[in-house]
């Protein structure tokens, strides 16, 4: 048995075969480093999702079905983004709401029945997260804004083509 501590491996298809030491190499049948332990773990442990992803797939389901129950027909509900906090305290919730003109009544909605989402969303998550955080909801208008800056290019109102409407808009 050979021991030679090296940071110098020789690597084929991303296994060890050998090592090098001194511009000399050494190839080998089994070849131990600690550097081969923690690949090999990983693809031993499922895979784990963030919280983030976690949160929003739940809520998702969850804000959808309740919308689906409580009779909202034409109104789609998507969860667009959750931030979580590193201690698992507080998940700020941006909601997508289609049409968006529904948009302030399901929020306020929804932010009256928080501590029963929680409550659903701490039954579904409990096998996966320590803690259920706290949720704050926010409604994601960022497609209203896309939406505004293509009818501002489309429409009469058009900065590349007439560039005094930027003096207009600048803020004071």
């Amino acid at each position: 048995m050979l021991c030679i501590i090296s940071s110098n491996f020789l690597v084929k298809n991303k296994k060890a075969i050998g090592i090098q030491s001194n511009d000399i190499e050494q190839y080998e049948d089994i070849v131990i480093s600690n550097a081969d332990i923690v690949p090999t773990f990983r693809n031993l442990l499922p895979e784990q999702k963030q919280p983030e992803k976690i949160l929003q797939q739940d809520l998702a389901d969850i804000l959808q079905g309740a919308a689906r129950k409580g009779g909202l027909k034409g109104v789609i509900i998507s969860v667009s983004k959750v931030s979580v906090t590193t201690d698992l305290s507080i998940a700020k919730v941006h909601l997508s709401v289609f049409p968006s003109a529904k948009g302030e009544e399901i929020l306020a909605g929804i932010k009256t029945n928080t501590p029963l989402i929680k409550h659903e969303v701490s039954q579904r998550t409990k096998h996966q997260l320590r803690r259920t955080p706290n949720f704050m909801f926010f409604i994601d208008d960022s497609l209203e804004y896309i939406d505004q800056i293509e009818k501002s290019l489309k429409g009469k109102e058009n900065p590349i083509k007439d560039p005094t409407i930027l003096d207009k808009r600048k803020k004071s």
